[in-house]
């Protein structure tokens, strides 16, 4: 075929080898890869923290009411199905803003998991404190507190986890 830059047979017998095999990545390559810190603006990173302090409130508030229905309907039987719900919406909470910060999803939803199990134990013991020590604002400082690391090492915080994630499900173990 004219302006063709190779004959027509050459092309068909390149077309005829096998292909090289597929060498899939290594699982730890993958599995680090996965949990490496998206890259955000400066701007973005600025209102992804913010929403993440606005999460955190929000699941204290969340875990507030959680503490509420377990006090006030400890006997109905779907009281402990609406602590579930609630811890869910806490959890997701927590991972959506994780996830604005650059968290990838697995990381976000583990981090968020454990934020909303530590909101629990704090929730438990604001109960317990006395009213004159404004229960909320200390239950708000303890998640800010808890958050803190995410906030100012979110890099290290997701190759922490990345780490973990690796040691704990590694198949080459």
């Amino acid at each position: 075929r004219p302006g063709c830059a190779r004959p027509l047979h050459s092309r068909v017998k390149t077309l005829s080898q096998p292909a090289p095999p597929f060498a899939p990545p290594s699982p730890s390559a993958s599995i680090l890869r996965m949990w490496t810190l998206q890259p955000r603006g400066d701007a973005e990173r600025a209102l992804a923290r913010l929403a993440l302090l606005a999460a955190v409130a929000g699941a204290v508030r969340l875990e507030e009411l959680g503490e509420l229905l377990r006090r006030e309907e400890h006997r109905a039987w779907w009281a402990g199905h609406g602590r579930d719900v609630i811890n869910a919406a806490a959890v997701l909470t927590l991972a959506a803003a994780l996830t604005l910060l650059g968290f990838p999803a697995p990381a976000a939803f583990v981090a968020g998991g454990l934020v909303t199990l530590a909101l629990t134990g704090v929730s438990a013991l604001e109960a317990k404190l006395p009213k004159s020590v404004h229960p909320r604002a200390v239950a708000i400082g303890f998640g800010l507190l808890l958050v803190l690391p995410l906030l100012l090492w979110p890099a290290a915080a997701v190759e922490g986890l990345g780490k973990l994630a690796t040691s704990l499900f590694d198949p080459r173990k």
